[in-house]
């Protein structure tokens, strides 16, 4: 896994051709300018031909299978979101949308259980809406966040990877979403 900046993700996404490029096409296009300007020779490759170590984009309509998946890096609103997990993204949209658009408006785009006021040992208490919201897993809280984030107009950028488990989708590989508030 490899981390860079939102400003290098976003130079590079300028370079790619929607649902062609993933990051490493990217990077490989780049490298062969670089190589072909300078004169450089390309360095021999280090991991086998078919071993995929890009960061896919995964439409926001279309998620794959989240189960066995961990948060690394959050937007939301162009913000930094420092909780890495799924149920504190939902929180947080969730109360975003409620200051946002008000609670009346957002009720019908709510497809979480929660009740009204503060339960103890049901879930999260969001003061700016009134309500405790139980957790969900990781499948049924991205759902919940695109539906919420869609109907405030809220942008929301989520890099996730698969934990190396062999029950989890896509084991070790890195993903993200990008909803641009639109």
């Amino acid at each position: 896994m490899v981390a860079i900046s939102n400003s290098n993700f976003s130079r590079l996404q300028s370079h790619a051709t929607p649902l062609v490029d993933d990051l490493d096409s990217v990077l490989a296009k780049i490298l062969d300018v670089y190589e072909k300007t300078t004169g450089a020779r390309p360095a021999p490759a280090s991991v086998g031909e078919d071993e995929d170590l890009s960061v896919k984009t995964y439409p926001v309509e279309n998620p794959p299978l989240l189960t066995y998946t961990s948060l690394s890096n959050i937007l939301i609103d162009g913000k930094a979101f420092d909780k890495k997990y799924w149920n504190p993204v939902l929180f947080e949209v969730i109360r975003q949308a409620t200051v946002k658009m008000g609670f009346d408006a957002l009720k019908p785009h709510l497809d979480v259980n929660y009740k009204d006021n503060e339960v103890t040992g049901f879930g999260e208490f969001i003061k700016e809406a009134g309500i405790t919201v139980q957790g969900r897993d990781a499948n049924l809280c991205y759902r919940s966040i695109m539906k919420v984030a869609k109907a405030a107009k809220i942008s929301v950028t989520i890099d996730f990877y698969w934990q190396e488990t062999p029950k989890a989708a896509h084991p070790g590989r890195a993903g993200r979403f990008v909803y641009d508030g639109k």
